[in-house]
C-alpha cells in the first residue's frame, strides 16, 4: 500500500499543506491509500463518519480542502452545493 501510494503522492505533488477530506470508510482502498500518503507527507486528512449529500459538502468546504473525492455520488454532491471551494 505504501509503495503503491509514493507513486501517487508524486504525481499529484501532494505535500504537508494539502487537506484530503475522506467521507467513506478508511478501509476502503481509496482511504488506506490517502492514509499511507497522509504518512508519508504529513498532510492533513478529515474524517467523516457518513456521506450526506446536502450536509457533507460544506462540512468538507469548512476544511478548505486541496483534493476531493473521486467518485460520481462525490461530484454530483459538490456541484449541487450551492458554495465550496470549487
Amino acid at each position: 500500500m505504501i509503495a503503491g501510494s509514493r507513486g501517487m503522492v508524486d504525481a499529484m505533488g501532494i505535500t504537508s499543506s494539502d487537506v484530503d477530506p475522506i467521507a467513506f470508510p478508511i478501509s476502503h482502498i481509496g482511504g488506506a491509500a490517502m492514509l499511507a500518503a497522509a504518512l508519508m507527507t504529513g498532510m492533513r486528512l478529515v474524517l467523516f463518519d457518513a456521506f450526506d449529500p446536502a450536509a457533507t459538502p460544506l462540512a468538507i468546504a469548512a476544511h478548505r480542502p486541496t483534493f476531493l473525492g473521486t467518485a460520481t455520488p462525490f461530484f454530483v454532491a459538490f456541484l449541487d452545493c450551492p458554495t465550496g471551494p470549487w
